[in-house]
């Protein structure tokens, strides 16, 4: 009976700790050190949540800049990678197909290769970044889709490179664009 008893009193308090003081302590530092994140990082604009800078989008229109491939379609509930194996077909297929698509519908000459990330899904399936060559090669697609003169294309390239985010400390990753964030930004060029 003592043995039963002690299990209780030690479940019962590794319940309040790790159930009750420990998430209530992490919730306190996350909302006091970093509120932006703790919140979701959600973009609000006229007093509604467009997106999360965390999690991709779906962008099919011609005229916005197009995020990775997701294979849950940018579903958050089922996220997930595709797990296909490296050198099965299935894989093969996908990346031609994705090629095809982003080829063709970004006017690409047969030289140009499509960036990586443009023919794979991430871990996740929900990457919001792209590579700011990716962006690159979509923009004459989205300026053309929003019927862009000389000027207006000189602004969507320079927002290309205002919304650039750097590597992490300088060395990890690689220079990456935020498409919620790119596509926002893009709205405000009339």
């Amino acid at each position: 009976m003592k043995q039963i008893w002690t299990s209780v009193i030690i479940y019962s308090m590794l319940t309040v700790l790790t159930g009750f003081c420990y998430p209530l302590f992490v919730t306190l530092v996350s909302q006091s050190f970093f509120p932006s994140q703790a919140e979701g990082s959600l973009i609000i604009r006229n007093g509604a949540v467009v997106g999360s800078t965390l999690i991709g989008q779906k962008f099919a229109g011609q005229n916005y800049f197009w995020p990775r491939p997701s294979t849950t379609d940018y579903n958050t509930m089922p996220s997930s990678g595709s797990n296909l194996p490296i050198a099965g077909q299935a894989l093969s297929d996908q990346m031609t197909l994705n090629s095809g698509k982003f080829s063709a519908a970004n006017s690409l000459p047969a030289s140009e290769t499509v960036p990586t990330e443009m023919l794979f899904s991430s871990g996740s399936g929900l990457d919001p970044h792209i590579s700011v060559r990716s962006a690159i090669l979509q923009a004459g697609r989205v300026a053309a889709a929003r019927c862009f003169d000389k000027s207006r294309l000189d602004r969507l390239f320079g927002l290309i490179r205002e919304t650039a985010e750097e590597r992490t400390l300088d060395i990890l990753g690689e220079p990456r664009i935020n498409v919620l964030k790119l596509n926002l930004a893009l709205e405000g060029i009339k």
